[in-house]
């Protein structure tokens, strides 16, 4: 899967659980969550090293779209 599938994943999946936080995605599946983007990546990276994950911060309830 490419970035742009896993980005498809991302806009349709159920994120309640990982509000406010920073989330990685490979081939549709989070594989890393937390509140640092680095380490989130960084472990993503670790557990799928020939692939490039999706970081992503998943909003907040208090988010403001203009």
């Amino acid at each position: 899967m490419d970035l742009e599938k896993d980005y498809e994943c991302y806009l349709k999946a159920n994120l309640v659980a990982y509000r406010d936080q920073w989330i990685a995605m490979v081939d549709g599946e989070i594989v890393s969550s937390g509140k640092n983007a680095k380490r989130v990546y960084e472990e993503a990276r670790a557990r799928f090293p020939k692939r490039r994950p999706l970081l992503a911060r998943v909003p907040g309830l208090q988010t403001m779209i203009l």
